[in-house]
């Protein structure tokens, strides 16, 4: 006979990407997990840990719960013992009885809040295990380091770490169960409790089920699987078509069933959540199942953001005995275009789950590049700056930054530049984005013989001055296209100078032409400063 001790870790805490490659982080996983069983069981030298007799009694130390702790466990207990056709049974034995809490292998399960944890994991669950016997003891223990970058809190929304959401992820631990790869259940191996989520979904409670088969229940019982989203990014206005499939698990037949589709930042319903449509579902016989499909379009007011796509099916509970199911497999990234920044102008905007923004900015084409500083403020939040060449997928970087409300990008750019804005938060955020560039200089030579324009770099919405130098003997004809600035010219009439000069675009056209005197060469040296004092743009 063998004893186990082992500890199943959930650390959540979000690895540090740049902006854009969250997406591509993501989808690999995915990827990874596809083909994957829908639920896994915690495995001892091959065979699943179960507890006998299927019951577990569960403590807590009030010494180390906050107030109102105690309560939201006992909800969580609740929701998995309460799985349709799952013989399985938490009870909440209350305040820990043992001599010695607080401490693994003293015989009763506890839960407990501990300062020593590492700030990058919110709980641990520690287990007990006697071969051929089962589970004899979980111990489950949640992080209260002074470090940690939220505080816990029992209200989901308010940006906090959801205590019933890791409460229940890690009961599920308890129970038996592993990870399972549906990105919307309490067991997913990829589950965030910034993104509440207290609802059990089918991998969860088949899981369950097969661990610990029995219990009663009859009547109808509606499931949604198999969503699947026909574009992973998409902006305002377009059109988007989501497949599922639904089918009825109960042993009676269903009534008909109102089914909508929503862009959800969690898997139940919660604020930020966009309605895209409606439609009702035929009565569907026990064992029954059927495809459906929504065709909607994004509305143009939709914030930018990573969500999930999640169909939800007899939300108020009149088709069926047991409760209604979300599901949540898809996600779709919602973007929108670029808009051109110019130096010294304040942008702001709001995005949504995980949302970025982006910007083009007019920086003078020199051949070094230009020193740019960009402030960023996100409401009671973290973000992260990106700088780079546009249409060069996610590399190179030219500059990257992130904080915690307030960050600050030092970086070197030139020409064509694109600025990325990301909230790293799950709920709307509020934002603005200043950019601010170092003077900057350029200069060229051009042999004039006859008529001849040159593009000189300059800042959009700045000011810039101008210097030409002729060869000696030349009395050249020079003029700013389209601006009314005039040049001034020397007495020898080789040198001119105009500016300083407001500069509307990125780049202001020099006419240039021999005049009454001979060919020859032309240098040029502009200086250029951004503007300053201009209008917000509003996202």
């Amino acid at each position: 006979m063998s004893h186990l001790r082992n500890e199943r870790t959930w650390a959540v805490e979000v690895r540090r990407l740049a902006p854009g490659r969250v997406l591509l982080a993501l989808a690999l996983l995915l990827a990874a997990a596809r083909g994957a069983a829908p639920f896994s069981p915690t495995l001892s030298e091959g065979s699943p840990q179960a507890w006998p007799e299927a019951r577990a009694v569960v403590h807590y130390d009030p010494a180390t719960f906050p107030p109102g702790f105690a309560e939201e466990l006992e909800q969580a207990l609740a929701a998995w013992s309460s799985v349709p056709g799952s013989a399985f049974r938490f009870t909440f034995g209350g305040p820990s009885p043992a001599p010695d809490p607080r401490r693994t292998g003293n015989g009763v399960s506890e839960c407990w809040f501990d300062p020593s944890l590492s700030p990058a994991v919110y709980a641990l669950t520690f287990t007990d295990y006697v071969d051929g016997v089962g589970i004899v003891e979980k111990d489950i223990v949640f992080s209260l380091n002074p470090a940690l970058r939220r505080p816990w809190t029992t209200t989901p929304g308010e940006g906090g770490i959801d205590f019933r959401t890791v409460a229940m992820h890690e009961l599920g631990h308890a129970a038996g169960l592993d990870h399972v790869f549906e990105v919307a259940a309490v067991m997913s191996a990829f589950l965030s409790p910034l993104f509440p989520s207290r609802v059990l979904l089918p991998d969860d409670e088949d899981g369950l089920r097969w661990l610990y088969p029995g219990g009663t229940g009859t009547g109808a019982d509606l499931r949604v699987s198999g969503v699947a989203a026909s574009v992973a990014d998409a902006g305002p206005g377009d059109g988007l078509t989501v497949d599922y499939s639904l089918a009825n698990r109960g042993d009676a037949a269903s009534a008909t069933a109102p089914v909508s589709l929503w862009l959800a930042t969690s898997a139940w319903p919660a604020e930020g959540d966009v309605l895209l449509g409606e439609a009702v579902e035929a009565a569907l016989a026990a064992g029954g199942a059927r495809a459906g499909a929504f065709a909607e379009t994004l509305p143009d007011d939709v914030l930018p953001g990573l969500y999930r796509v999640r169909v939800q099916v007899d939300h108020a509970g009149d088709a069926a005995r047991f409760d209604d199911r979300a599901a949540s497999a898809a996600r779709v990234a919602v973007r929108r275009p670029a808009v051109l920044l110019a130096a010294g102008q304040p942008a702001r905007g709001r995005l949504g789950p995980a949302g970025e923004d982006s910007f083009g900015l007019a920086l003078p084409a020199v051949p070094t590049s230009v020193r740019v500083r960009v402030t960023a403020t996100v409401a009671d939040g973290l973000g992260a700056l990106l700088l780079r060449r546009p249409d060069d997928g996610d590399l190179p970087v030219l500059g990257y930054a992130e904080g915690w409300r307030r960050i600050r990008l030092d970086a070197g750019a030139s020409g064509e530049t694109r600025l990325l804005i990301a909230s790293r938060e799950w709920a709307p955020r509020d934002y603005e984005v200043v950019v601010r560039a170092a003077p900057a200089s350029a200069e060229g030579v051009v042999e004039v013989a006859g008529a001849t324009s040159v593009e000189v770099p300059v800042f959009a919405g700045g000011r810039a001055t101008l210097d030409v130098v002729a060869e000696r003997g030349m009395r050249p004809v020079v003029a700013l296209r389209g601006l009314p600035a005039g040049f001034r010219r020397s007495a020898a009439g080789d040198r001119l100078k105009a500016g300083p000069f407001d500069t509307p675009g990125a780049t202001v056209t020099l006419d240039l032409s021999p005049g009454d005197g001979p060919p020859g060469r032309i240098a040029w040296r502009v200086r250029a400063k951004p503007g300053r004092d201009l209008l917000p743009v509003v996202r």
